[in-house]
């Protein structure tokens, strides 16, 4: 069985910008300057690359290594210690799977599984398991199970497990159990910010994108309130909510986008944030959230993006009044169109990524804003997940398999490469080595590069401003 992107797609009428956005070479602009910032706050040092001589190098001396080393039987030996030269430090893969009901994942090296086994995270208590979402700096693992209808919280960490061959083995573990965030709700795809607000799709109603304020998600976990006991609020209550951040005070949820709201979006698929506030910088203003779209036309938009709040007035320059509700929230913005009904999207070094429910990957190319075919040999893409660097990792739902992608240039053709199988894989999410709960375990080792894949999904996207 494939796993749909949005589950039963709709008709819808076709996207009209009613306010301007911000040009694309506006929002790298804007990216740049808070990712700046945002580095130098948090004191992180970008570490220097591997240049294509210290590449050859580090192959090199993996040719003039010893033998391997037998398999160490101790657990508690330090897993940092056993890391090898290798081209690309270990990783993390976290894959969910409706068919099989579970989040799973897998270590890679070298952009494919180490040993090619799939090990069990949550086996327990998920019924179908769609979009998952990964925040590094605080290990929270959020899952959106469409079986239950519910989005589920954890926390989850890195534990060393040994080696094997002279390379170190590495495990996910579950720090604090499931903890139900939102529920009765059509939720396939989710995300969150760096203040802790959870972004979510709905499939109820025509669609929606919707947001959980951090803090109710403080006071849910706290019990002062239960996930049954949140409301629906209005258009209107959003957007005041929103623009006057008191979101928090009230027991709710808020749709920020919908086909409620004047019909003027299709069935939302996978979304990510702007990189200003994924990680590494939060942004008072100009910040978007961008998703796929899921419609079956061939013609309509695949891909569109809009602010994340209102405007601080109404046109007329007045405060705004609920009259006015429905020029709160501006409309969103196409950036693709004609490629067919997309799943997830992701934002890369060089390029908007985005898979559609046929057999392809297409890029918005840097600079050019052209759309491109990046590959066309997959047999149902969904969840993609980017390493931070140079590989993007797709999870190709029919063939039970996840591929990688190189992301270094956005070009059509692009040759993939088999990373690891997994029956009905459909989400994917990266524990990277310069995450603090990996990089603890590596103790230092393998530091490549302290940047991270959400801190640059807008920086460099659009070309020089």
């Amino acid at each position: 069985m494939v796993f749909g992107c949005a589950g039963l797609p709709v008709l819808a009428a076709a996207i009209i910008v009613s306010a301007p956005l911000p040009s694309l070479a506006a929002l790298r602009k804007t990216q740049l300057a808070a990712s700046s910032n945002s580095l130098a706050t948090h004191g992180l040092a970008l570490a220097t690359r591997l240049t294509a001589t210290e590449a050859s190098s580090a192959r090199l001396r993996r040719s003039r290594d010893p033998p391997p080393a037998a398999f160490s039987q101790d657990a508690g030996a330090s897993a940092g210690a056993a890391v090898r030269s290798t081209l690309a430090p270990p990783a993390l893969l976290l894959m969910s799977s409706p068919a099989e009901g579970k989040v799973s994942y897998t270590q890679l090296e070298d952009f494919v599984s180490i040993d090619q086994v799939v090990r069990p995270l949550i086996d327990a208590g998920l019924t179908a398991p769609h979009g998952i979402f990964y925040d590094p700096g605080t290990g929270i693992l959020l899952v959106a199970d469409v079986g239950s209808r519910k989005v589920f919280r954890y926390v989850i960490g890195v534990q060393g497990a040994g080696s094997v061959q002279g390379k170190g083995r590495y495990k996910i573990v579950v720090r604090e159990p499931q903890h139900t965030l939102v529920q009765d709700v059509g939720a396939r795809w989710v995300t969150m910010d760096t203040a802790g607000n959870v972004y979510y799709t709905n499939e109820d109603n025509g669609g929606s994108i919707n947001r959980l304020d951090a803090l109710v998600i403080k006071k849910l976990l706290a019990g002062y309130v239960k996930a049954e006991d949140l409301r629906r609020a209005s258009e209107f209550e959003t957007a005041h909510s929103i623009q006057e951040g008191i979101a928090g005070r009230s027991y709710a949820t808020f749709p920020l986008y919908g086909a409620e709201q004047g019909g003027s979006m299709r069935r939302p698929a996978g979304l990510v944030l702007d990189g200003e506030h994924i990680l590494w910088a939060t942004s008072d203003q100009g910040d978007n959230i961008v998703w796929a779209t899921s419609d079956q036309g061939a013609s309509g938009d695949s891909l569109v993006v809009a602010p994340l709040r209102p405007p601080s007035s109404s046109p007329s320059g007045t405060a705004p009044s609920s009259s006015e509700g429905a020029l709160l929230m501006p409309a969103p913005k196409s950036l693709a169109k004609g490629t067919g009904p997309a799943c997830e999207v992701a934002l890369a070094n060089t390029m908007i990524v985005y898979s559609v429910q046929d057999h392809n990957v297409y890029g918005i190319c840097n600079g050019a804003e052209q759309t491109v075919q990046l590959s066309s040999a997959f047999t149902a893409p969904r969840g993609l997940a980017w390493d931070g660097d140079n590989t993007l990792y797709v999870a190709d739902t029919n063939s039970s398999s996840v591929f990688s992608l190189p992301t270094g240039r956005c070009h059509a053709g692009l040759v993939h490469r088999h990373v690891v199988n997994f029956h009905g894989v459909f989400s994917l999410a990266l524990i990277k080595s310069t995450d603090p709960s990996l990089a603890e375990v590596l103790g230092g080792e393998n530091q490549h590069d302290t940047s991270d894949s959400s801190e640059g999904w807008f920086g460099g996207l659009f070309g020089s401003s």
